[in-house]
């Protein structure tokens, strides 16, 4: 039985801000546990794809640039090989 990305209905999904005042490599951070917390709860490669775009948008949403959700994204997928 496959399981996907699952989170409770009351999460805020309250990710820091990308343009708040904290260090760059502590956002980078934030950005890749988040991903690799996904690619380790997704069942399968289905699952893992949609709860990516899901934790992208949520991002977008914070300010993040689209260009680091994709190269840090780049990153993760490289671990399912």
């Amino acid at each position: 039985m496959p399981l996907g990305s699952w989170t409770k209905a009351i999460d805020p999904h309250a990710y820091l801000h990308y343009s708040s005042c904290h260090h760059k490599a502590i956002i980078i951070g934030i950005v890749r546990g988040e991903m690799v917390r996904t690619l380790r709860r997704s069942s399968s490669p289905e699952n893992f794809k949609e709860g990516m775009m899901e934790l992208q948008r949520w991002f977008l949403v914070r300010g993040y640039p689209l260009r680091l959700l994709k190269k840090k994204r780049g990153c993760i997928t490289a671990l399912l090989i």
